[in-house]
């Protein structure tokens, strides 16, 4: 069962569709970048996150890893798994 889910992800995040690459250093990371308008107390912005498998985010830590998407790096502030597989990776700008 666990191995379907992991197959139905892959599909899911197909580069021929909607999801692209992120590299983190040398690994390349399949998923879906969204880079949309934010705002919190005032102040706004954007509020980029990369949403991947969770087998893929196991090594990302909060703050030290970095993610280069579209030929620019973010720093990963937040790792979220949602407990179904996938893993929300809050950025920023580095």
């Amino acid at each position: 069962m666990i191995a379907m889910l992991e197959d139905d992800l892959d599909t899911f995040l197909d580069t021929a569709d909607f999801a692209e690459v992120a590299l983190s250093g040398a690994t390349p990371i399949n998923g879906i970048f969204d880079n949309g308008y934010a705002s919190a107390m005032g102040m706004a912005g954007s509020g980029p996150t990369f949403t991947c498998k969770s087998s893929d985010a196991t090594s990302l830590n909060p703050g030290t890893s970095t993610l280069t998407i579209r030929s620019s790096s973010y720093l990963v502030v937040g790792v979220e798994a949602d407990g179904t597989g996938m893993t929300l990776l809050r950025l920023e700008a580095a």
